[in-house]
């Protein structure tokens, strides 16, 4: 094996790695390396570990994650597609494959399990597709940053998968810089979204708290006018709110008699207690 691979430098996988005609040259690389990809470049060309450090799949981190890695799912129903991306992703510093699924359907349950940072789904997979997967994902991890891959560009597909939130397209098959591209820019916006994730939460609790205090000063002078309602009913719509501003709601619904009001609350109070 090595007989076939000899000669070449840390840069022959770089270079060729994507090539269409480069098949017989993976699949020798990935049965000797697959079970320790990162030694492949110093065991197949005798590099120097010091300069091998210094690549540039080295990439600068957000200030504060500079030890954090970058969690990554790799979704495929194509082995061989889930061993190179998985190979080439572990030539790039700060990052970690967590999880491998063959299928959409595995790929939603590993990204619940895992919650990774950015998930490389197939568009065309069994039991559900790249797309659909990535939806569901969102639905429990908003943050999560994705690549879909497939085998040709469609506008189409491409213009659903950015609808959804998309980040990043690639064409199998892919180089490093390509994948390396897409990485960067995934992850620059998955800190971006985190960012406006945090910024949303604490304007909803600064929100909540100034309500609940206006509400206390309410309960406390037993006002029972539409500015009493408007306020306890804002915080009523929240699932977790406390028993004690609906209650106090449907004190109020009672005074003012608004019993269709107080039927749907007295729902929503009997659901919470259900659960």
């Amino acid at each position: 094996m090595e007989r076939r691979i000899k000669g070449g430098n840390c840069g022959f996988i770089k270079r060729y790695w994507g090539h269409p005609k480069s098949w017989h040259s993976r699949n020798a690389i990935l049965k000797t390396a697959y079970s320790s990809p990162s030694r492949l470049y110093l065991q197949y060309h005798k590099c120097d570990p010091g300069k091998y450090s210094k690549r540039k799949h080295d990439m600068t981190q957000p200030e504060g994650t500079q030890n954090k890695k970058m969690r990554v799912l790799i979704a495929d129903d194509i082995q061989e597609t889930r061993r190179n991306t998985r190979l080439m992703l572990a030539t790039i510093d700060n990052v970690e494959v967590v999880a491998i699924a063959s299928n959409g359907l595995q790929a939603v349950q590993l990204a619940q399990e895992h919650h990774p940072d950015i998930v490389f789904l197939d568009i065309n997979m069994p039991e559900m597709d790249g797309l659909t997967a990535y939806s569901e994902i969102l639905k429990v991890y908003p943050d999560t940053g994705c690549v879909i891959i497939s085998a040709e560009k469609d506008t189409t597909t491409l213009r659903t998968a950015m609808s959804i939130g998309v980040q990043e397209y690639l064409i199998k098959p892919f180089t490093m810089e390509e994948l390396e591209v897409a990485v960067a820019k995934v992850h620059q916006r998955v800190e971006q979204t985190r960012e406006k994730l945090l910024q949303d939460t604490q304007l909803r609790n600064q929100r909540e708290a100034y309500l609940a205090q206006l509400a206390t000063e309410y309960a406390k002078a037993r006002r029972t006018d539409d500015k009493a309602i408007e306020v306890f009913e804002q915080l009523t719509e929240n699932p977790n709110s406390e028993m004690r501003w609906i209650q106090n709601l449907a004190m109020i619904y009672i005074v003012r008699k608004k019993w269709g009001r107080l039927k749907v609350l007295a729902e929503k109070a009997e659901g919470r207690n259900n659960k």
